[in-house]
């Protein structure tokens, strides 16, 4: 399978194939990041799916909710519209060419991207496991959301990281974040999944490719 670009719907999809043997890994990566990305994950064995060109009010949000800042749009609430793409045009196309037996999928995002992957990863059977990287978790109604969430037979692994600066927002929302990811892992491990956290240097905007090789790395290795 050779590295290739293609467009669906508006999106730019990157196939980045690292892949070393027949039971690679495919990790769809939602978000903007890819080429400094690249030389941090080129040694696992992955097929990088990522893909650009996101509506992020909308695509990666999975229900309305006011927006986080004067100003700005609201959040439109279409994450199942975008997962529906995702698993219908996207996965198919991206996975032509692949050989061997059947792949392991995982999804992987930083901020909202972050919230739809643990999302997508709760609300599909595609994923064997999600990371989310200073993942939008303050968002209104996530908590409950996770506590209403009933696993699937097969357990989902999740990894979940922040900075240890993103909770200090003049953001009551955004304040929460910490409380409501520390929550989150807490009712992930309380249904039986296994969950990663880990705490990262500085705030939302701090070294975020080091960050999501982190998650993509876990998710692919396992440790």
């Amino acid at each position: 399978m050779e590295d290739r670009i293609f467009n669906i719907d508006g999106y730019r999809v990157s196939v980045n194939d690292f892949s070393k043997s027949q039971s690679s890994k495919i990790i769809y990566l939602i978000g903007e990041e890819t080429e400094k990305l690249l030389p941090l994950v080129e040694d696992l064995d992955i097929v990088l799916v990522s893909i650009e060109g996101i509506d992020w009010e909308k695509d990666l949000t999975p229900w309305e909710a006011p927006a986080a800042f004067k100003g700005q749009p609201d959040f439109s609430g279409k994450a199942d519209d975008f997962l529906k793409l995702l698993e219908g045009k996207v996965m198919p196309e991206a996975e032509k060419g692949l050989t061997g037996p059947d792949h392991e999928r995982a999804i992987a995002g930083y901020s909202l991207g972050g919230l739809f992957a643990l999302y997508s990863a709760m609300a599909s059977k595609e994923f064997i496991s999600a990371a989310s990287m200073s993942g939008s978790l303050w968002y209104d109604g996530w908590i409950d959301f996770v506590e209403s969430f009933s696993p699937y037979s097969k357990a989902t692994r999740f990894y979940v990281s922040l900075g240890d600066k993103e909770e200090r927002s003049r953001n009551p929302r955004m304040a929460r974040v910490g409380d409501w990811t520390r929550k989150t892992c807490e009712l992930l491990e309380g249904k039986g999944q296994e969950v990663r956290y880990e705490m990262n240097e500085g705030n939302h905007f701090f070294e975020i490719p080091e960050r999501i090789a982190k998650g993509i790395r876990w998710v692919s290795e396992g440790k």
